[in-house]
């Protein structure tokens, strides 16, 4: 697979074994993400009524926030992502600073499944099954979301 922040070639079974450390990786940073939404999940239902007072009190500085979060991520989104446009056109791509720091900044910012949980590693994909993963996914976990409410 390629490495998300180098871009560079990097072996999927590093073990005489052939076992797969990058799955141990990914099962731990996984966990480091859930729990934590699980704990804001918790801590939501049990301070509701708070919350719901904060929320009503400050409604308009909150989604003006929001708004601008947005905002920002999209635009950090469109300024990594040139960066490969540039070097699919045949040029170099960004200067050597600001390469390093968006280089950094991709893997935050890019929503790459395919990359980021290194699905190489544990078969043959092509780009046919990136462009699967990448619209079924959200198409997927929007039916999810729908069927639960």
């Amino acid at each position: 697979y390629r490495e998300a922040s180098s871009g560079d070639c990097v072996s999927c079974v590093s073990k005489e074994d052939g076992s797969n450390p990058h799955l141990v990786l990914i099962l731990a940073a996984a966990a480091v993400v859930l729990l934590p939404i699980l704990a804001l999940v918790v801590a939501a239902l049990v301070y509701r009524a708070k919350l719901e007072a904060i929320y009503a009190t400050r409604k308009n500085q909150i989604l003006t926030g929001c708004n601008h979060s947005t905002m920002l991520f999209v635009t950090y989104q469109i300024i990594v992502s040139m960066a490969s446009s540039f070097k699919f056109r045949g040029s170099y791509g960004y200067p050597s600073p600001f390469k390093e720091v968006m280089n950094a900044l991709s893997g935050i910012f890019t929503i790459d499944i395919v990359g980021v949980l290194h699905v190489d590693c544990l078969g043959r994909t092509d780009f046919e099954d990136k462009l699967l993963a990448s619209t079924l996914l959200p198409i997927g976990l929007f039916l999810l979301e729908a069927v639960y409410h």
